[in-house]
């Protein structure tokens, strides 16, 4: 296995909330309509607000194009963050501040262009699928430009770093998940095999009534019975529960497959009852392979079960940035792997 060690190098440009400032051009606009506000309480600041707007019908008009990245919203000469609505949904329409018991009015603009288009996540983010171009690599950056305001996490690429913001003491943290503790869950090889060995499927059946069983010749080992985990499995522990005909069975050996090789364990040979054997290391282990010595002949030995440890990771937050409070940031985050 590739052992990764992930060095959080630098959490930086966290800048000042900026002042927005007018990048856009409307002077071709063909199409504008005001979007306004209404609110009946106190003075409210960071609002995203829900519009109804056709994107479908404005794009069948030929007023805007079919991405709707040619549209702008202006409140007064400033740009102000919005998204698009698709398949029916609302457009998103954003508010640094509403005054109390009034209206605030933005303007949008479609055949325009420089508008300041952004993602609104509902409380669950966005998720995409695990790919090997956006793996971060040996050496790499994660970047996010956003309006940080309530607490919750940034990025999250599971098991190997996340960034997250807490609103409460103003810090954004950095981290990596490296290291890992026992679980509670165990998981069961995908196959079994193994020469002369019967039944050898009960060994991985998730019941301990059943067994794989190997009838022993006189002082000889047994053929090995192979307990494969198909894509392998991070874990640090084995676990077995096994009998044996009697004391004449004396001896067994338990490697697993990691790191391109066998690698042996120190197992104890107790009978009737789960037997925990650590590895000594959390490692991706892919098999496992038993077998067993007899100082007698026509001895019986018998699996009956086999599984795996399903670690949980730790969490390890290295880089806090104090004192970022709300408002537009970019958080820049640059890892190296030795």
């Amino acid at each position: 296995m590739k052992r990764i060690l992930i060095v959080i190098l630098l959490l930086t440009t966290l800048a000042v909330p900026i002042t927005p400032v007018m990048a856009s051009d409307v002077s071709g606009a063909t199409y504008y309509g005001t979007i306004r506000a209404t609110n009946n309480s106190t003075l409210a600041t960071g609002v995203s607000a829900n519009v109804t707007i056709s994107t479908a019908d404005l794009i069948a008009a030929g007023l805007i194009n079919s991405t709707a990245n040619n549209t702008v919203i202006r409140r007064g000469a400033t740009d102000m963050p919005f998204m698009p609505g698709w398949n029916g949904n609302p457009w998103i329409v954003w508010y640094d501040s509403v005054p109390a018991s009034g209206s605030i009015d933005e303007i949008l603009y479609t055949n325009s262009t420089g508008g300041k288009l952004r993602y609104f996540p509902d409380s669950t983010g966005m998720t995409v699928d695990d790919d090997a171009t956006i793996e971060i690599s040996d050496n790499g950056t994660a970047e996010i430009d956003a309006y940080l305001q309530n607490s919750g996490v940034l990025i999250d690429k599971p098991g190997a770093f996340t960034i997250t913001y807490d609103s409460t003491t103003e810090n954004v943290s950095a981290g990596i998940w490296d290291s890992y503790v026992a679980g509670s869950d165990w998981t069961s090889p995908t196959s079994s095999t193994g020469t002369n060995w019967t039944n050898v499927s009960n060994a991985i059946d998730d019941n301990t009534t059943t067994y794989a069983s190997y009838n022993l010749a006189f002082m000889t080992w047994s053929d090995y019975i192979y307990l494969t985990i198909a894509s392998g499995t991070m874990t640090g522990e084995v676990r077995y529960w096994i009998t044996k005909e009697d004391v004449n069975v004396n001896d067994m050996q338990l490697d697993v497959y990691y790191s391109g090789g066998w690698q042996a364990l120190t197992p104890a040979l107790t009978t009737g009852a789960w037997v925990t054997e650590p590895i000594g290391s959390y490692e991706f282990v892919t098999n496992a392979r038993m077998r067993f010595y007899s100082a007698a002949a026509d001895r019986y030995i018998r699996v009956h079960e086999f599984d795996y440890n399903s670690p949980d990771s730790v969490y390890d937050p290295i880089l806090t940035a104090t004192g970022v409070t709300a408002g537009e940031h970019e958080v820049i985050l640059s890892i190296e792997q030795r």
